[in-house]
């Protein structure tokens, strides 16, 4: 793949980049100098600024060059896939919530996060899981198989 990626103008990954194309996930880095960390093209983080982003082939000549890689994306980790590894901890949350309230247990966010080995959780998921929702949210996800008209909006 750095073969293909020295083919690729830095215009043309910068494009990538804006875009989050899955295509390139891999394919190339980038960094960014003003806070010296690099990321894969897909980042989920905010984009930085055009003259900020400095692109690299791989993993090495970004590291070699003093930056450190990015804890949102984890461009060290090779097994790396947002979408599976996000779908993989909503099904294990799913089966940790349906196994308590089976068992009459209360569950928290807190405790949730710490049993799937999550070391925080951020604001936005935590509200969404906490309060009202906190009690019956595996209702929310769960498949509506008997009464196809139910609908957790109304």
């Amino acid at each position: 793949m750095a073969s293909q990626a020295n083919e690729i103008s830095d215009s043309a990954r910068w494009l990538l980049v804006s875009r989050r194309d899955l295509s390139a996930n891999s394919s190339f880095f980038y960094g960014v100098k003003s806070t010296q960390i690099f990321c894969r093209p897909t980042c989920p983080g905010r984009v930085a600024r055009r003259g900020n982003v400095i692109f690299f082939n791989d993993l090495q000549h970004a590291s070699q060059s003093g930056y450190r890689p990015c804890k949102r994306c984890e461009p060290c980790n090779d097994s790396w896939s947002r979408d599976n590894s996000g779908r993989r901890i909503a099904y294990r949350a799913h089966a940790m919530i349906v196994a308590a309230e089976a068992d009459n247990v209360k569950w928290t966010v807190e405790s949730m996060a710490r049993k799937l080995g999550l070391f925080c959780i951020s604001w936005r998921s935590r509200r969404k899981l906490s309060g009202a929702y906190e009690a019956r949210w595996s209702s929310f996800i769960l498949p509506q198989t008997q009464d196809h008209e139910t609908s957790c909006y109304t």
